[in-house]
């Protein structure tokens, strides 16, 4: 298969994904390194080929937009720095330094989204002025990991902001898009400022993901969300068995 259809295709089913259920990573970028891309190239290059993503996602919902207060854009601000930091990490590791943790990170990643719900019903449970507190300390540790790796981010945010704002989970998803956004610009503007992006992989993968972004909007009317999760943890799991013993034993 072309290369470049393969890349289109993984955008496609990567920006479904995020439309109905999340965790496109977990399928964009193996196929990345599978195109050929060097493991941190092919990080950056998935970074860039999926943000647009998340600011399509945050519009897509204008009603529980929230107001840029000084609130949001100290969030926005804070997750953007923390983000280049880890962006930053990410390029200061030989390549198969990276490799080392990415069975690891692509298993804690899968993890997270199973435990999805859990983890959302947990965080609107345990709401409190002190947990609410400790939701900045999160921010910043999930923005940095963020820039780092990327996959999972969704859910992390998702957690951490329904501390804040437990009783409205539609304004979360808004928020959580907004600034997992911040994130993926600060990756990206480090990435670019780095040449750390193969755009001969990142431009398909890129109109992939909006068309598939798109059509996953309509999809969401059908296409139950079970199935889509069943597939992304099917994947998750395979791909962590894989690299597990590829760069493991």
């Amino acid at each position: 298969m072309d290369q470049s259809l393969l890349l289109f295709g993984a955008g496609i089913a990567g920006g479904v994904i995020n439309a109905i259920a999340g965790g496109a990573t977990l399928i964009t970028f193996p196929i990345m390194l599978l195109a050929g891309l060097p493991p941190v190239l092919a990080n950056a290059t998935n970074a860039v080929a999926i943000a647009p993503g998340h600011w399509l996602a945050a519009v897509a919902d204008r009603s529980k937009l929230p107001a840029l207060d000084s609130g949001l854009i100290w969030s926005l601000a804070i997750a953007f720095c923390a983000a280049m930091i880890g962006a930053l990490l990410l390029l200061a590791l030989p390549g198969e330094t990276f490799m080392l943790p990415v069975p690891g990170l692509i298993g804690f990643a899968t993890a997270l989204f199973a435990a999805a719900p859990m983890l959302g019903r947990w965080s609107r449970r345990k709401q409190s002025s002190k947990t609410a507190r400790n939701a900045l300390p999160a921010l910043i540790l999930s923005s940095v990991y963020g820039g780092f790796f990327g996959a999972g981010l969704g859910i992390l945010l998702s957690a951490v902001l329904a501390l804040r704002e437990p009783d409205d989970i539609r304004k979360v998803k808004v928020l959580k898009n907004l600034i997992a956004g911040s994130v993926s610009l600060a990756a990206v503007v480090v990435f670019i400022a780095r040449d750390a992006v193969i755009w001969t992989a990142a431009v398909p993968m890129l109109f992939g993901a909006l068309l598939g972004g798109y059509a996953g909007g309509h999809l969401t009317r059908w296409l139950p969300g079970w199935a889509v999760r069943a597939v992304v943890i099917g994947t998750g799991v395979f791909m962590s068995i894989y690299y597990a013993k590829r760069y493991w034993f």
